[in-house]
């Protein structure tokens, strides 16, 4: 048995300025309820603030407090408050802002065809990522580092995708497309590793290489056949040695012998 587990971020599609359109639009609706005048100067402390410190409530609310003024988010309410109203508001923008990819949902149908065990590991704002699994089809249970105060680089966020599993880590296939980010810290934590390099770049020098290479996720299905069919083949071996302990239970392992003939275990297959 195998199973598939996807990194969300940038997998499925394209999500350019989710973040930042959300935060735009809650630092000017609580400028409003503080009575400041959205100037020039506002604008262009909006515009200095990384996108990497929308990635988190903490790093949100430091943002929120940059732009505005540090003493804005002193009572827990206030913190609270932004976090919801964000989220609200990047969700809402999902639907506009995300453009998934051609080959996106198909390969997910066909892995729900073939029954292959499948999660996502988000690193971002729950509601953003499942808003996108949604919008593409993914049926899959979603893993949300950010949920359990962990970010997708830990240890611990890969053991709770294999957990959410329940196959050991080695057998998990790890779909991503950042190398350094994704790839490097599931190869680490024993998981199978696809790179999604959609791109043409090349992988950080130095460093252990995925298991496989994939242009688009198309071909996910190249470096699936193999071990899909060995999973298959184990669990047929399985049923069978199960089966055979019971008397007049039998999965052959080749096509029925003719009459008076018998079966590579020498059962008369005829009697």
């Amino acid at each position: 048995m195998i199973a598939v587990a996807f990194a969300l971020r940038e997998t499925f599609g394209t999500a350019d300025g989710i973040e930042r359109s959300a935060f735009e639009r809650v630092v000017r609706e609580f400028a409003s309820r503080l009575g400041t005048h959205v100037d020039s100067t506002l604008v262009e402390r909006i515009a200095r603030i990384e996108d990497a410190a929308l990635v988190s409530p903490a790093t949100l609310a430091q943002a929120v407090s940059t732009v505005l003024g540090p003493t804005l988010l002193q009572p827990a309410a206030q913190a609270t408050a932004l976090e919801s109203q964000f989220r609200m508001a990047a969700a809402g923008d999902v639907g506009e802002l995300f453009v998934p990819f051609p080959d996106t949902a198909p390969a997910l149908r066909r892995i729900a065809e073939l029954c292959i065990p499948r999660v996502a590991l988000s690193a971002g704002w729950p509601t953003i990522d499942q808003r996108k699994a949604d919008i593409v089809g993914f049926d899959g249970s979603i893993v949300f580092a950010q949920d359990m105060g962990l970010t997708a680089l830990m240890p611990a966020a890969f053991a709770r995708v294999a957990d959410s599993l329940k196959l050991p880590a080695d057998r998990i296939w790890f779909i991503g497309s950042d190398a350094q980010a994704e790839i490097l810290p599931a190869s680490a934590a024993g998981l199978r590793t696809v790179w999604l390099n959609r791109d043409g770049a090349t992988f950080p020098a130095g460093r252990p290489p995925p298991d496989a290479t994939i242009g688009s996720l198309a071909e996910l299905f190249d470096v699936l056949r193999e071990p899909y069919t060995r999973g298959l083949l184990a669990l047929r071996h399985i049923l069978r040695t199960a089966l055979d302990w019971r008397p007049g239970h039998y999965i052959p392992s080749a096509d029925p012998p003719a009459a008076g003939e018998t079966d590579p275990d020498g059962r008369d297959r005829q009697t």
